[in-house]
């Protein structure tokens, strides 16, 4: 693109023809020139208020004015100071970068001329970039940068990512002081790797290795910032593992030895979230960063967010969104990924064998498709060690006929009839024994979740710090029922089990870590308020967990303790129904209502259902009711009596 858009004075040169090679960049082959004035200004329009941007100047001479001399000018960023500019070598470019934060829908980028020769420039970029990138730069500071720097020993121009251009020099060293490891990699469907990330150095025979930077020509007065990249190029065996210590002029980076995940490169995540949507033509909110600012994050996601590196998936929830075709591996490349679930979709084929290479991965809920062949050696294993909860239940295949595939269909079910036979005998012989010994190992087995050991419990809740609350039912019958409920029921609104506790006298549920706790704490505790788009939002999806409850599982169920307490927040404030422990089935989804002993909490039971012990789908709308009424008054269930031998007061009254 023409700059006379954005300046009207200068003169426009072509470099001397001996310096043109067909390697050279087009954007090096011309100059403007400006050889009267002190200060000569850019001005780049449209920008946005608040939003972070790249602006990238370059400078090649190539002997232009065929004066063949040196040239010194400075660069300024609006009113500030940038680089000064010193040009010794006709051939060599000189890149100026600075990273920074709009404050006005412009910026001027200005040359001055500081007598030491005629300033000049060859290119000039203005890229946005993602808010959450280098978050050093503020309104108030911007980042100008000083070095690229390629460890993996080879010079590496990038042509295709969005810093295009950007020339990184190989390390230099006088001696032998690393290896340097290379990483083959196939392009996947979102396109090739950044060859950048792929090369790597490490230490000779587990020594130190140093980085010197002379930073004698740079003002001391500046703070300086070191971007390190860090990605675990070689696939480790399950029992090895590679951690060292960061220090900068011997002051550690981190408080503990750091471990890079395996090929997690930073800003990938985004083509893969893209080419994810674009396969399975995924109908979200799904625009922009994945991550991204917090407040937009794409829905079905869990994002991690470390302030030194980009934003990283751990959880993706795309259960029930109509998913048809193959199995695609591009889910094997969100490499912190530890929650995986797709379930009841119509996902075909086989599972593919790189999710095993998913180190992090501890949930896999594949329920409810149309996979077929065998479950990949690596994640049975794992599977079979505790360490990865793997749930994998076909839909029913009713429509496929043939006698071959109603013999393999009538095998299984001879032998579940038998099996059950079997196990209905040891019930009976067995029922004077305690509840919880006779059904809790026979119902958690079949849930198919890690066995956590009562020690371990301990450890992972820091000695149950945090209590959300305390149920008030009998606990082993709750359990199993809850268990058992648990084992059939998959929504993004309701929380996942990971797994179970049946240690002497302790039985336990684990369920996903929540990490913002209950509705309860932030609408009636101390904690920020909700802003009201986030009221509706909570809302809706707690209403659509409900009505998964209802008309989804078949036969339907019903809650029977629908509160604030029962209503969880992951960390992006995303709610998910839990505590399943006094839920009642409908005999069949024909079926209104059935009759039972009353159960609920107090403040929040059907007065219908309290009368006529009649439970039907309606307990829990008024339930929810109440909850709706909490979420817009902040007020409690039952609002207590300000004088004391005054009667409470009930939120619908």
């Amino acid at each position: 693109m023409s700059d006379a858009r954005f300046i009207d004075t200068g003169v426009n040169y072509n470099i001397s023809r001996e310096y043109i090679t067909p390697s050279l960049s087009r954007q090096y082959s011309t100059v403007r020139s400006f050889d009267s004035g002190t200060r000569k200004c850019y001005l780049l329009k449209s920008l946005v208020p608040g939003w972070k941007y790249l602006i990238r100047a370059t400078f090649l001479y190539g002997n232009y004015d065929g004066l063949n001399k040196s040239v010194m000018f400075d660069l300024h960023n609006g009113v500030n100071f940038w680089k000064s500019i010193n040009i010794s070598d006709p051939v060599v470019p000189v890149i100026a970068e600075v990273i920074m934060v709009a404050t006005a829908n412009y910026v001027n980028v200005c040359l001055v001329n500081t007598d030491g020769g005629t300033p000049f420039i060859s290119s000039l970029d203005l890229r946005p970039l993602q808010n959450s990138l280098y978050p050093l730069a503020n309104s108030t500071q911007s980042l100008s940068v000083v070095k690229h720097l390629n460890a993996g020993n080879r010079y590496y121009h990038n042509q295709k990512a969005f810093l295009d251009f950007i020339t990184y020099s190989k390390l230099t060293e006088d001696k032998e002081m690393g290896k340097y490891l290379d990483m083959t990699c196939e392009t996947g469907e979102y396109g090739s790797r950044e060859e950048i990330n792929l090369t790597a150095v490490t230490p000779v025979n587990y020594s130190v290795l140093e980085f010197y930077w002379d930073l004698s020509p740079f003002d001391k007065s500046f703070s300086y910032w070191f971007a390190l990249h860090f990605s675990e190029i070689q696939l480790l065996a399950q029992n090895q593992s590679r951690s060292f210590n960061v220090t900068v002029n011997d002051v550690m980076v981190f408080e503990k030895p750091y471990s890079p995940p395996y090929l997690l490169i930073d800003a990938l995540y985004v083509s893969i979230m893209n080419a994810i949507k674009g396969k399975y033509q995924i109908k979200r909110n799904w625009a922009g960063d994945p991550c991204a600012p917090k407040t937009y994050i794409w829905d079905g996601l869990t994002c991690n967010y470390v302030l030194s590196t980009s934003p990283r998936i751990t959880a993706l929830n795309l259960a029930s969104s109509g998913l048809i075709g193959d199995f695609t591996t591009l889910f094997s490349e969100l490499k912190a990924l530890q929650s995986l679930n797709l379930s009841h979709n119509d996902l075909r084929g086989p599972i593919p064998d790189v999710l095993s290479q998913l180190a992090s991965l501890i949930v896999l809920d594949l329920t409810g498709n149309q996979l077929n062949g065998t479950i990949p050696d690596g994640l049975l294993k794992r599977s079979q060690a505790g360490s990865l909860t793997l749930r994998f239940v076909q839909c029913d295949q009713k429509k496929h006929k043939g006698s071959t595939r109603v013999i393999i269909f009538l095998v299984p079910v001879i032998v579940i009839v038998i099996l059950v036979g079997i196990v209905l005998l040891l019930c009976q012989l067995r029922k004077r024994q305690d509840l919880s010994q006779a059904g809790s190992k026979v119902d958690l087995i079949g849930l198919k979740n890690r066995h956590f050991t009562y020690t371990e419990l301990v450890s992972i809740t820091n000695g149950f710090e945090r209590i959300l609350g305390i149920g008030g039912f009998g606990i082993t019958r709750e359990f199993l029922a809850e268990a058992k409920i648990l084992a059939r029921i998959h929504h993004k609104f309701l929380v996942s089990i990971i797994g179970y506790c049946k240690d002497g006298n302790c039985v336990a549920l684990v369920y996903e870590y929540m990490s913002e706790g209950t509705l309860d704490e932030h609408i009636q505790g101390n904690l920020t308020p909700f802003t009201w788009r986030q009221r509706i939002r909570i809302a809706t999806e707690s209403a659509q967990g409900l009505e998964y409850l209802h008309k989804g599982c078949n036969p339907p169920l019903i809650h029977r303790d629908v509160k604030m307490n029962n209503i969880l927040l992951n960390a992006n404030l995303e709610a998910k129904i839990a505590d399943f422990g006094l839920s009642k089935a409908l005999p069949s989804d024909t079926q209104s209502h059935i009759t039972t002993l009353v159960a609920g909490t107090h403040g929040y039971l059907d007065p219908e259902y309290h009368m006529t012990s009649q439970l039907t789908e309606k307990s829990d709308v008024y339930s929810f009711g109440v909850v709706l009424l909490e979420l817009i008054t902040g007020q409690k269930a039952i609002i207590r009596a300000p004088n004391h031998g005054s009667e409470n007061t009930h939120i619908v009254q």
